[in-house]
């Protein structure tokens, strides 16, 4: 064959063999870093998904004295405030489950939540009166059952 060592294409020299080998792993490594960098801003993306799809669970303790002056509200009407998104969380919960585990895909159902969430949090915060209140916090609560388990995915494939 030419002089061309066995399993050695005879138009490849060894000397190109070497440079392709490093030009090979140069890729590789190239693709390795960006593959870090794409699970780095995923992470953070959801990270920040994570923080403002529960950032309503800081602000109405630091404010439910305001919010129960503006809409009248007793004491006892203050703590279920606090207390309804969690009834939705609860509510909720069965329903995530089904969905995230039976549907073909988890996309449509995590976007829909993301959109709902953001939603329900705006409604909350313009709300008129005092049932739309309740409500939106309700419906806030109903898409934290799904919003936080992309952060748990994510933290298994980043980590």
């Amino acid at each position: 064959m030419g002089g061309a060592s066995a399993g050695v294409h005879p138009a490849i020299e060894p000397s190109h063999l070497k440079v392709l080998a490093l030009e090979a792993r140069k890729r590789a490594e190239e693709d390795e870093s960006s593959s870090g960098r794409a699970r780095a801003r995923l992470f953070a993306a959801f990270c920040f998904l994570e923080m403002m799809a529960n950032f309503d669970a800081g602000v109405l303790p630091a404010t439910v004295s305001h919010v129960m002056t503006e809409f009248g509200l007793s004491f006892a009407d203050g703590g279920a405030l606090g207390a309804v998104v969690y009834l939705g969380l609860v509510l909720s919960s069965p329903i995530a489950g089904y969905l995230l585990t039976n549907l073909p895909s988890q996309k449509p159902v995590l976007i829909a939540a993301a959109i709902a969430n953001a939603v329900a949090v705006a409604g909350f915060a313009l709300a008129p009166g005092v049932a739309s209140l309740f409500t939106f916090r309700a419906l806030i609560g109903f898409t934290q059952a799904i919003l936080p388990l992309p952060v748990s995915l994510c933290l298994s494939l980043c980590v």
